[in-house]
């Protein structure tokens, strides 16, 4: 389980767990989704589905999702042909692991972050989610990474405050939504979540690391090219093959 966090951060993303429509077919099996638990973007009778596996204290993840999600969105998802599950496990970040003292600031920071993000969702829709990654992004673009040697966003305190600035600007919770989520049962319910996800992706998938995405079932190989341009070649080569040369 995880440990408990200091969770300063104003929340993320938001849509009430209780919104998401069962799938007409289950795609990914292997998955198990639930619409109770899983945040989704995008109709339940969309013909496919992909699942994201992805932590905030993942610099590749942020980036993959900074750089992709739009255009996924709009080609895919707004025009019905595409569902996205989104898995996060925030305890899941690049490093040492073990007790290394670094990592485990590292790790305290996401969590925290993943936390955050759960509240922001809670109280908002599954657009509040995906701002939160442009927010993360734009603090690591501003120098937020304590080490970067390290490979994850480690957050100083001035960083930290440059993610709260403008989770506050964007509007994504109020302060008392904050205070109520992050000190409630609600945070419970997100680590239970978050270790849910994890051992389905390190026990049932048996996967070692982010991200990772799947589409209808089999995993997308982000490692044999620009990961954003992989992403988007193979949605287009299953969802519109004739587009493909």
């Amino acid at each position: 389980m995880f440990r408990n966090f200091f969770l300063p951060l104003f929340c993320f993303f938001s849509l009430t767990l209780s919104a998401c429509a069962e799938p007409s077919a289950d795609l990914n099996p292997d998955h198990k989704v639930d619409p109770k638990v899983d945040i989704i973007m995008g109709a339940d009778t969309a013909p496919n589905e992909m699942i994201a596996y992805l932590s905030p204290g993942c610099i590749h993840c942020l980036a993959l999702a900074q750089h992709s999600l739009s255009g996924i969105k709009a080609l895919y998802v707004d025009t019905g042909k595409l569902r996205i599950v989104f898995r996060d496990i925030p305890g899941f970040v690049p490093g040492s692991g073990g007790a290394d003292e670094t990592y485990l600031k590292a790790q305290d920071v996401s969590i925290a972050l993943g936390v955050n993000m759960r509240c922001a969702y809670h109280y908002g829709d599954v657009n509040d989610f995906t701002k939160t990654f442009d927010i993360i992004s734009y603090a690591v673009g501003k120098g937020a990474r304590f080490d970067r040697a390290q490979n994850w966003p480690y957050y100083n305190e001035q960083a930290m405050g440059v993610v709260n600035d403008n989770l506050a600007r964007k509007n994504l919770s109020t302060e008392e939504e904050l205070k109520t989520c992050t000190n409630g049962p609600l945070t419970n319910e997100f680590y239970n979540v978050f270790d849910r996800n994890l051992l389905i992706f390190k026990d049932d998938l048996k996967l070692t690391s982010l991200p990772a995405y799947f589409l209808n079932g089999e995993q997308i190989d982000l490692t044999t090219g620009k990961a954003d341009r992989v992403l988007m070649h193979a949605l287009a080569a299953k969802i519109n093959p004739s587009s493909e040369e």
